[in-house]
Order: C-alpha cells, then structure tokens, then sequence
C-alpha cells in the first residue's frame, strides 16, 4: 500500500495542471463512460470535453482558483468578526 503513494523524480513533470488536468479527467470520465456502454454521459462528456478545449485557458482558470481563495478567506474573517463580537457581547447566536 506504501508502494503506491511513492512518487518518483520526474512524476511531478507528467502530471498535468489546469486545462490539460480538465480535459485529461474528462477523458478518463469519457472512456470510462463509453466502457460501460452509458451513451447519454458519453454525449455529454463529449459536450464538456469540446468546450473545455474551446474555452478554457489556464490563466482563467487561476484567476477564478484565486478568486475564489479570496472570497472563502473574506468569509472566514467575517465569521471570526462575529465570533469575536458574539464572545465580548456574551451572545451565543
């Protein structure tokens, strides 16, 4: 089981990022799909697959990670604000 989670030199070079992972797992899901003779996913994998090789670039695609890092961290530092208030307040809600 150890064997299997190794990594070796040169493997971080092959796995793909961004666009390229996005159209490699469609791809997995697609084989996999038309495997199990499921022609509706196949279909729409297909869909998602020529759209992802239309539209996708991989400088949108970190904008939209970042963005939407940003927007998690601006919730959470509302949450500790209201934690922080509800604690000096005694308000439990």
């Amino acid at each position: 089981m150890i064997g299997a989670l190794m990594i070796f030199p040169g493997q971080r070079a092959l796995a793909a990022s961004g666009c390229a992972a996005k159209q490699q797992s469609v791809q997995t899901q697609l084989s996999h799909a038309c495997a199990q003779g499921n022609a509706a996913r196949a279909e729409g994998l297909e869909k998602a697959l020529a759209e992802i090789t239309a539209h996708c670039r991989d400088d949108q695609l970190q904008a939209d990670r970042e963005r939407h890092i940003a927007d998690k961290k601006n919730k959470l530092a509302q949450r500790q604000h209201e934690l922080t208030q509800a604690q000096q307040t005694g308000n439990s809600e």
